[in-house]
């Protein structure tokens, strides 16, 4: 095995079993860890998850199950959106999104655009 070691711990690593590695400026970094490989690369785990606001509204007019998968389908097809789920019963929609490709707004107008109406929860 070749000695490589990992430009943030120096742990050594086996560049053919590690799965994070870089190429910088022509030169290929190894690491040892997702937790080293971000540190390198600038990232941090908390930025990576408090990406995502969770948002809730109410929808109107809700005949039936399809009319559910309908919307469903409208939120997480729309940029930004991590997951939606619509409660038939209640009515209530919960919407876990990136801020900074969508906004609350925008996920109102998806669901007035599939023939729905909003009424923002107090």
């Amino acid at each position: 095995m070749k000695q490589i070691k990992d430009p943030v711990c120096g742990m050594v690593v086996d560049p053919a079993k590690t799965k994070w590695k870089i190429v910088q400026e022509g030169k290929t970094h190894y690491f040892c860890s997702k937790n080293c490989f971000d540190t390198f690369t600038g990232k941090t785990a908390k930025e990576e998850k408090n990406v995502h606001q969770n948002c809730a509204f109410q929808v109107t007019g809700l005949h039936c199950a399809s009319c559910v998968n309908k919307i469903e389908t409208a939120l997480k097809s729309s940029s930004g959106v991590e997951k939606a789920n619509l409660n038939f019963a209640t009515g209530k929609v919960t919407v876990s999104f990136d801020p900074r490709k969508t906004t609350k707004e925008n996920l109102q107008k998806v669901v007035e655009n599939s023939g729905y109406g909003v009424e923002r929860l107090a």
